[in-house]
């Protein structure tokens, strides 16, 4: 893969690479490139995460839902 980048990325990458940060700028790239790949998963599990908020709002919790349901269960043991 080749690309091109501005002049001031480049020097910026090899900053890092001088600070010891990276070995070389392979490094650099595909550690940069991990990250961005990362944060895009993240982006769509957090779009998911909505979706599915939007698609349950209005209707009990999880929480809720057991505690009724824990509730009804004593009220149905205890019975006569």
């Amino acid at each position: 893969m080749n690309v091109r980048v501005s002049s001031e990325l480049v020097r910026e990458m090899e900053e890092l690479i001088r600070k010891k940060r990276f070995k070389s700028k392979k490094q650099a790239v595909e550690d940069a490139l991990r990250i961005l790949i990362a944060r895009e998963k993240v982006r769509e599990t957090d779009s998911l995460i909505e979706e599915i908020r939007k698609g349950t709002e209005g209707k009990p919790g999880l929480t809720e839902k057991l505690l009724k349901d824990r509730e009804e269960e004593d009220v149905h043991s205890c019975g006569p």
